[in-house]
C-alpha cells in the first residue's frame, strides 16, 4: 500500500494534473511566463505527449513502447516532453533523464526552460542539490535532469 508521501508523488508526477496546475511556459505572443496550458496552441498534440508520459503503452512483454509525434514548429513537440521527464526526475527516486536534440543548442535552450520551469513551480517544488555543473538538475528526493 503507498503511504501519503508516495501518493502525493504520484500526483505531482502526473503531467494531467501537475502541468496542467502548476507548470509555467514563456508565451512567445506576450514574451513573458504564463500558466502551461496544453490547449492553447493545438486541440491534442500536447495533450497527446502528456498521456503518453502518464501511461505509456506497453507490449505484451511489459516494454515501452516508443512514441512517434510528427507536427508543425513550434506546438511544443520537444518542450513538452521535456516537462514532463522534469516531473518524473523531480518526483522520482532513481530517474535520470538526459535531453537529446538534434543540436547542441537546442538541447541548451529546452534545459533553459525547463530550469525556467523549475523556478516558477507554484506548489510543493522539489528541493535541488547544488551541482558545479550547469546544465543539470540533481534532486534531493528524486533523481537527475
Amino acid at each position: 500500500m503507498a503511504t501519503e508521501v508516495e501518493k502525493i508523488r504520484a500526483v505531482l508526477a502526473n503531467p494531467d494534473i501537475a502541468l496542467r496546475n502548476w507548470g509555467t511556459v514563456v508565451n512567445q505572443k506576450l514574451s513573458k511566463v504564463t500558466p502551461f496550458n496544453p490547449e492553447d496552441l493545438t486541440y491534442t498534440a500536447q495533450q497527446a505527449v502528456m498521456e503518453y508520459w502518464r501511461e505509456p503503452p506497453r507490449t505484451r512483454d511489459g516494454q515501452t513502447r516508443f512514441l512517434t509525434h510528427l507536427g508543425s514548429r513550434q506546438i511544443g513537440k520537444s518542450l513538452v516532453p521535456e516537462y514532463c521527464a522534469y516531473l518524473n526526475a523531480a518526483y522520482n527516486k532513481g530517474w535520470d533523464h538526459v535531453c537529446d536534440a538534434d543540436t547542441k543548442g537546442r538541447a541548451l535552450y529546452l534545459h533553459q526552460r525547463v530550469h525556467l520551469l523549475h523556478e516558477n513551480w507554484a506548489f510543493q517544488r522539489s528541493p535541488t542539490i547544488t551541482q558545479k555543473e550547469t546544465r543539470q538538475l540533481t534532486f534531493k528526493y528524486g533523481g537527475k535532469m
